[in-house]
């Protein structure tokens, strides 16, 4: 629940919706969802496009670093 004082300083309504988001120094950032995801028509398929909720930036290497060592520590 989040008082009404706090909800009125920040622009806060009813049916906004947020996202907590892991920060620095062990921290969690609250901040409003701009817009609902919307789909996209992309040759046929649909495709959501929305925010991401986990900085993708080195994703793909991230990943293959854990693929490996996961196949090496078996």
């Amino acid at each position: 629940m989040i008082p009404s004082t706090f909800r009125n300083q920040l622009g806060l309504s009813q049916g906004m919706i947020l996202v907590v988001e892991e920060g620095g120094n062990d921290e969690l950032r609250l901040r409003i969802q701009e817009e609902s995801p919307t789909l996209v028509d992309k040759q046929g398929v649909l495709v959501v496009k929305v925010e991401p909720s986990v900085d993708l930036t080195n994703i793909t290497q991230q990943e293959r670093s854990r693929r490996v060592s996961d196949f090496v520590c078996e």
